[in-house]
């Protein structure tokens, strides 16, 4: 991963923090680790548009169908 592209995962990863438990976090930042430019991009703006219209949905228990 270049420099951006860590940038980007730790900016995820600080969103995630706390909605989350840590073992589904670190899976997810090994699937993001292997993601290119432009799909690390697209769910960064996704993260992005959550952020701005403040959707706080339990991430966890809705993709797990909990």
């Amino acid at each position: 991963m270049n420099e951006e592209q860590k940038e980007k995962l730790y900016e995820i990863v600080d969103i995630m923090a706390g909605k989350a438990p840590k073992e589904v976090l670190l899976g997810a930042i090994e699937e993001i680790q292997q993601m290119d430019s432009n799909q690390l991009e697209g769910l960064v703006s996704l993260f992005e548009l959550l952020n701005k219209y403040n959707v706080d949905e339990p991430y966890y228990d809705k993709t797990t169908n909990q």
